[in-house]
């Protein structure tokens, strides 16, 4: 919204990600070899050629890996690395999803049941589909 009511457009603009995964890795896909840099270096370049031929108001390069981060830091052209906060669960040897709760204080084991309860009661269903078995429609939903 700041861009537009400083006259800009923040669309259309090019992203190199990955579809629904806010996971770290690679995104600039050049191996692992000794030339890897120096092709890391030609993709940023020719995502700025591209973002400046195509008119697009900016290039967005999401969850880098240290390696596609390096070459960022090292490129001419300034890229802002953005800062985030994520939050990771990690399994403390729990087996179950009641030993997990079991490790926690009353009030919270009392809010998450609370909270699943309501999701049950909801009436939400989840599905496991691959991209093969959807229809034209479904996929319409999902984009």
């Amino acid at each position: 919204q700041a861009l537009e009511r400083a006259g800009g457009d923040y669309y259309p603009k090019l992203l190199c990600a990955v579809p629904y995964s806010p996971v770290v890795g690679p995104r600039l896909l050049v191996g692992a070899d000794a030339g890897a840099d120096a092709r890391r270096a030609a993709l940023l370049a020719g995502l700025r050629e591209l973002m400046q031929s195509a008119q697009l108001s900016s290039t967005h390069l999401l969850f880098l890996d240290a390696d596609d981060l390096a070459a960022c830091a090292r490129d001419d052209a300034h890229w802002l690395a953005r800062s985030d906060v994520q939050f990771h669960w990690s399994n403390r040897g729990w087996h179950t999803f009641e030993d997990f709760l079991a490790a926690l204080k009353h009030k919270k084991r009392k809010n998450i049941r609370a909270e699943r309860a309501q999701v049950v009661a909801s009436s939400l269903r989840i599905e496991w589909r691959e991209g093969a078995s959807l229809d034209a429609s479904e996929w319409h939903a999902v984009h």
